[in-house]
């Protein structure tokens, strides 16, 4: 593993020798900032209208097939219809590139995105594996422009007051944290896909779980130093997408997983035995769970009161050890990745890329605290930690907390 971070980094120093005069020369983004969407399942679907009402300009859109490009850029409103990642990222009408395309391609797109000296927003998972993740990372930093994961779960005000109530201490030190998605993906009950492929990035791990880590070390500060988990596709097979043949499904269609979380003192509290104790967290995750309503919540058990996001509907209920029967709740508004966490999101970068020190509107993320590649390079080590214990039978897997 050090071997091949090593070699990821000398690979990352070549990349960024390769970037520096574009990016040097690089204009500061209009007003209002344009973004740029390489992908047309999520990022058709949900950032083109929702960075639109959050006041970005979508002025270009990627897809492989020209014919296909023109036509969504036609119908939605959108300048640029491309058939290339380069003819995207070459115009100058574009401040910022959103990576949403397949995780295979995550790595390419973001380095080209930042060979022409654009800011980028990428997905999640960040990459294949760390070592691509370490590639990206470098070359950010050599580029000098702001790079971003898109865990819009931080955006929403639900969040940012979970947040504020822990870092407040008004809770107590966190005792334990569950995550319970219980769904019925699409990717594992139409035809085969990406998604239905561990070696391209696929699975409910990579889809949801990679969230649920990021949100845990926003909101507790704790970082994760050992996973134990347990992976199975549930589906042997799906039909591909233009034969119907039978293909094999390699990803994971239902994860259980065990996180270990290092929880820091506050002010050197070592005698609090809460605050010394590792962190447990679980997360449960079915993407085929037959008559079963979709689920998807996050409890969060304190030393002085207890907590639920559902992430259905973005709320927040708050439960205080000092005012049993009653319970706060907090956010709201839809769903908390497309209708709250994405418009939160664009709103947040616009404030970024204007420079801005605050948060973007009252009980919203500053934008300091969006989630940067550092980030995402943490929850790309857990992720791949969490494929490697599964193929291993469960055995705990620990990971690498530094950031080089």
């Amino acid at each position: 593993a050090a071997s091949a971070a090593a070699a990821a980094i000398g690979a990352a120093s070549a990349a960024a020798a390769a970037i520096g005069a574009a990016s040097a020369q690089r204009s500061e983004p209009s007003k209002p900032p344009s973004i740029g969407i390489l992908g047309t399942g999520w990022g058709l679907r949900v950032q083109v209208p929702e960075f639109r009402s959050a006041g970005l300009v979508v002025s270009a859109i990627y897809s492989r097939d020209a014919a296909r490009a023109a036509s969504i850029a036609e119908t939605h409103g959108i300048d640029h219809g491309c058939d290339s990642v380069d003819s995207l990222c070459a115009l100058t009408d574009v401040d910022i590139v959103s990576c949403v395309g397949p995780t295979s391609t995550r790595c390419e797109h973001t380095l080209t995105a930042l060979r022409y000296g654009k800011h980028v927003l990428v997905d999640k998972p960040m990459a294949l594996n760390e070592g691509e993740a370490l590639v990206m990372l470098q070359a950010a930093r050599a580029s000098k422009v702001q790079a971003w994961m898109d865990f819009e779960l931080r955006c929403t005000p639900a969040v940012v007051k979970l947040r504020e109530l822990l870092s407040s201490g008004e809770l107590g030190s966190p005792l334990h944290a569950s995550f319970r998605c219980v769904a019925n993906f699409g990717f594992l009950a139409g035809k085969h896909s990406h998604w239905a492929t561990r070696e391209q990035g696929g699975g409910v791990f990579s889809a949801v779980g990679t969230h649920f880590v990021d949100l845990t070390r926003h909101v507790t500060g704790c970082e994760v130093a050992r996973v134990s988990a347990t992976q199975r596709p549930l589906v042997a097979t799906l039909p591909h997408p233009s034969s119907g043949a039978p293909m094999v499904v390699t990803s994971d269609g239902l994860c259980m997983a065990t996180l270990e979380m290092v929880q820091p003192t506050r002010d050197g509290d070592t005698a609090n035995a809460a605050s010394s104790m590792p962190l447990p967290v679980s997360i449960f995750i079915s993407g085929l769970s037959p008559g079963l309503p979709f689920q998807n919540t996050l409890t969060l058990c304190c030393e002085r009161g207890s907590a639920t996001l559902n992430l259905l509907d973005a709320t927040l209920s708050v439960h205080r050890t000092d005012a049993p029967g009653q319970t706060e709740v907090y956010g709201g508004g839809g769903n908390a990745w497309s209708e709250v966490g994405t418009p939160a999101l664009g709103r947040a970068l616009v404030a970024a890329l204007k420079g801005g020190q605050g948060p973007a509107e009252a009980g919203g993320i500053h934008p300091r605290d969006l989630a940067t590649l550092e980030d995402g390079l943490i929850v790309q080590r857990v992720t791949d930690a969490v494929h490697e214990s599964a193929r291993r039978g469960g055995v705990w897997m620990f990971v690498d907390r530094e950031v080089p």
